[in-house]
């Protein structure tokens, strides 16, 4: 527990909020049952199209980090979907283990609406996945 009763991982606050999101488009809340604000209007309109950089590997740049506190799960989101406002695209470190760890698809609701408590790194700024997997102290 941080500052403020507020849970840290790596020393990341988290925001939390009470009432639903305010991200432009999306018709769920994002926050209200766990208090933390997955997605803002900025990050919607910063990632990328679903599809748009693929084939950049490790070189792709990461706009958001989700995790899960106490959790070796981390999703670096390299894209998004902007139609349905739903569909994430990233880089996973499995809480299962390092054979685990993929690219693939993830649903912001269900991470939303997850038992788990799932957490954005307010202080995340935009950088290549490679970076991010050099400073993930599960990778590293």
């Amino acid at each position: 527990m941080g500052r403020g009763g507020q849970n840290t991982d790596n020393g990341a606050p988290v925001e939390r909020r009470g009432n639903g999101s305010q991200a432009k488009g999306l018709t769920f809340p994002l926050d209200g049952r766990r208090g933390h604000q997955l997605m803002t209007a900025e990050l919607m309109e910063q990632l990328p199209a679903i599809g748009s950089t693929d084939g950049d590997g490790q070189q792709a740049t990461v706009y958001l980090r989700l995790f899960i506190p106490g959790s070796r799960y981390t999703l670096y989101v390299t894209e998004f979907d902007g139609e349905d406002k739903d569909t994430l695209y990233g880089y996973c470190i499995s809480p299962l283990g390092p054979d685990c760890d993929e690219w693939g698809y993830s649903s912001l609701r269900e991470l939303a609406d997850s038992r788990h408590i799932t957490e954005r790194d307010l202080y995340f700024t935009p950088k290549p996945l490679a970076d991010c997997l050099k400073e993930d102290r599960h990778t590293a």
